[in-house]
């Protein structure tokens, strides 16, 4: 079995002492997305064995281990290695961007309990291009538009324009961002993607993070916010995105 169950008196032998790189796995019965996450630990782990060892901690039966390192959220990846933090990750990870996250724990580094956040490119490369090619669709990355504002035009960047099979014109696009914290950053997320799509007469557009994505739709009284996507539930299934996408094309 590569992804190794530990508790409060197995960690430091199985972890902290361990020969190679580890992922500590803080994780509880009850929590979803802890739920969600384990088959794709489960894969990373078979891939990287011998290289990374993988553990598996309940928080609520190892408390005192989970308040040790500061484990507040769950689930929580701590990347250990010689018996120190060297990073950490918290929430789902899609598969692409947890082999990254292994990818880092080998490239080693000095002790750190800095959480890990993907760049946008990452994102788009681990998860986002993956999944558009896997339905068939293909994008344009970092495509130049102007845009017009405040009685001047200006020029951006689209993340990505999204073009379904067989279509010159773009169906949507995606603004993508490494974290949004809170409201407000998705309402400006929301607010540049908005002036995007409507400078090429789009009805949808898409704000993604590793977390979620947002799809919204555009009318002559604005855009609004049609459903969340949850990275987690996505991993499941991502018929209902696309199905949506092409609904509101």
């Amino acid at each position: 079995m590569t992804l190794i169950l530990a508790d409060e008196t197995s960690f430091n032998r199985l972890a902290l002492k361990a020969r190679t790189p580890a992922v500590a796995f803080f994780r509880a019965a009850s929590c979803e997305v802890c739920q969600a996450a384990g088959p794709e630990l489960e894969r990373a782990a078979a891939d990287f064995a011998g290289r990374v060892r993988c553990v598996a901690v309940d928080a609520d039966e190892s408390r005192l281990l989970a308040e040790q390192f500061s484990v507040w959220a769950l689930p929580t990846y701590l990347a250990l290695r010689g018996g120190d933090e060297i990073a950490r990750a918290c929430g789902f990870l899609p598969a692409g961007l947890l082999r990254l996250f292994f990818e880092r724990v080998l490239e080693g580094g000095g002790p750190s309990s800095a959480v890990w956040q993907p760049s946008e490119q990452q994102l788009e490369d681990a998860v986002l291009v993956p999944m558009l090619s896997s339905w068939g669709w293909a994008c344009q990355r970092q495509e130049r538009c102007s845009v017009s504002g405040s009685g001047r035009a200006t020029r951006g960047f689209i993340d990505l324009l999204v073009f379904a099979p067989g279509c010159e014109r773009p169906l949507t696009l995606f603004e993508n961002k490494r974290r949004i914290a809170g409201d407000e950053e998705l309402r400006r997320a929301a607010g540049q993607a908005e002036r995007y799509a409507r400078a090429l007469g789009l009805r949808s557009f898409v704000v993604a993070e590793p977390a979620a994505l947002w799809v919204y739709t555009l009318s002559a009284r604005g855009a609004a916010l049609v459903q969340r996507f949850d990275a987690f539930r996505l991993a499941g299934s991502d018929a209902a995105l696309r199905e949506l996408l092409v609904a509101l094309a």
